[in-house]
This record gives structure tokens, sequence and C-alpha cells, in this order.
């Protein structure tokens, strides 16, 4: 089986998302020759799942009580054909749109705010990219809560323990309790990982 995972572009409805993922799959299924039967049948062999992150609920175990504004969707897509995986990722890109590694870490260079340092964390999928590493340190370090939790949280989701260092002493030296207990929370996770 292989997993994608992919960022919605821009800040999607759930209404939307839902309506264009079901258009989407209807597309699918006729690029395949397939009905809905046959699709049922077939839902053993790929998944599609979506995650609406909000600052208004948990967020990989820690309540975000920050004022982020972090609103996007996150696909996870699985199959055990590379071809149909391929089809499945196209299909959904021409009705709802992703963002590219690329596109995340330019936007996250651009206007560093806490939804796109979330945002990269979720969706880049290059390994130990020395500028999305720049990045999460200067958020470790930022003056702003927010945005140390939110590099804190990208790097959760990167699970990169090359940066469990930086961490440390980010940690060492918080004085935010809701953030130190992010930090501790995820110094655990990615020392287990």
């Amino acid at each position: 089986m292989t997993t994608e995972v992919h960022i919605a572009r821009g800040r999607p409805t759930k209404e939307y998302v839902l309506e264009r993922t079901y258009q989407a799959l209807q597309a699918f299924n006729d690029a395949q020759g397939l009905d809905f039967a046959q699709t049922k049948e077939d839902m053993s062999a790929f998944s599609i799942s979506v995650y609406f992150v909000t600052s208004q609920q948990p967020q990989l175990g820690v309540l975000l009580s920050f004022d982020l504004e972090l609103d996007f969707a996150v696909y996870t897509l699985t199959c055990e054909d590379s071809a149909r995986l391929a089809l499945l990722r196209d299909t959904l890109e021409t009705f709802i749109g992703f963002e590219t590694s690329d596109e995340l870490l330019r936007e996250a260079q651009e206007s560093p705010t806490p939804r796109e340092l979330v945002r990269l964390g979720r969706g880049f999928s290059g390994f130990h990219d020395t500028r999305v590493m720049k990045l999460l340190q200067q958020g470790l370090s930022a003056d702003a809560p927010g945005m140390r939790r939110a590099a804190v949280l990208a790097l959760l989701s990167l699970k990169w323990d090359v940066l469990l260092p930086d961490l440390r002493a980010a940690f060492e030296r918080e004085t935010d309790p809701e953030v130190r207990e992010t930090m501790a929370f995820v110094q655990e996770r990615l020392t287990v990982i």
C-alpha cells in the first residue's frame, strides 16, 4: 500500500470539499468504467480520508487554544496500485487542487504564520529539507507563542527527529506553559518514533 498526503488549496469549506470530492470520485469511477456497486466492492483497494484542521479542535492530540487561523483540509490517499493512486490523485487535483511541497514551502517563507507552518508540516513530502528545517528553527525561536507552537506541531507532523536538539533547547527556554506542554508532548512522541 502506498500513502500520499496532500493539502487542499486555499481555505475550502467542508461543504465545498465534500461536494468536490464526491464529484471527483464520480469522475474517478467513470475513468475506470466502474459503477457505484463495483466501486463499493473495490473500496478495500484504495481509501481517501479528509481531515479538516481548524483552530477550534484538537490537533495531533494537542488542543490549540491560541487564536490560530489554521482552517485547511488534509487529504490522505492510500492505494495498492501506483497507477490507480496516480489516477485518484490527478482526479482529485482537478476537482480540489492540491498544494505542492514547493508551494507550501514558498508560502511559509513569504508569509511565516502559524497556519503556514502547520500546513507545511502536514503537507511537505521532502525529507530533511534544509529550507524547512530553517523555518522550523526560526519558528521555535519566534517571539509569538503561536508561532512557537505551530513550529512544534509541524515538527511532529514531519516526524523529523533530527530537530530534537533544537526542540529540547527551545523547551529549556520556553516560558509559556501551554507551549511548554506541547513541546514536552512532541519531544516524547519524536523520541518514541
